[in-house]
């Protein structure tokens, strides 16, 4: 019995470690949709910083400080969503100097749900060439995925 028991265990262990291995947490969104969704234009870019703006705190200040330090870089641009107020928003950021918003996209929390980005965490798209953009959820504990971010965009 325990030659069975144990069998079972190694096997059981086996598949859940098959199962992690096989986990992404790449996410894939349809281009023609995310920009018609979010009236954000086609314009260039590698990268939209997909923001929650009543999501994780934490979320949200590190975008600002992204929007902040990096709203001029070509690379990147930002798509708001589970807000209150898309005024409120662009008053902030006029605020903060940025009087032309065209790099500033608004989705809203449905439509931001129906393709699979959190309501909590910001997201980071990865554009492409491809009918198909890649996208991840900004929630690692340790911040890597934060700091790849400002790696990339510090180059």
């Amino acid at each position: 019995m325990t030659d069975i028991s144990s069998y079972c265990s190694k096997c059981l262990l086996l598949i859940l470690l098959c199962t992690l291995y096989s986990c992404e947490n790449t996410k894939y969104v349809n281009v023609e949709d995310f920009l018609f969704e979010s009236n954000l234009k086609n314009i260039g870019g590698e990268k939209i910083l997909l923001i929650p703006q009543n999501g994780c705190s934490t979320c949200v200040y590190r975008s600002y400080q992204i929007i902040k330090n990096h709203y001029n870089d070509d690379r990147i641009r930002f798509v708001f969503t589970h807000y209150s107020s898309v005024k409120a928003i662009k008053i902030r950021l006029r605020q903060m100097g940025f009087d032309n918003l065209y790099k500033v996209g608004f989705l809203e929390l449905d439509d931001a749900l129906g393709f699979g980005f959190s309501h909590m965490f910001a997201s980071l798209i990865t554009t492409s060439d491809s009918d198909q953009w890649t996208f991840i959820t900004m929630n690692k504990r340790d911040g890597s995925d934060w700091d790849s971010l400002l790696m990339y965009l510090s180059q």
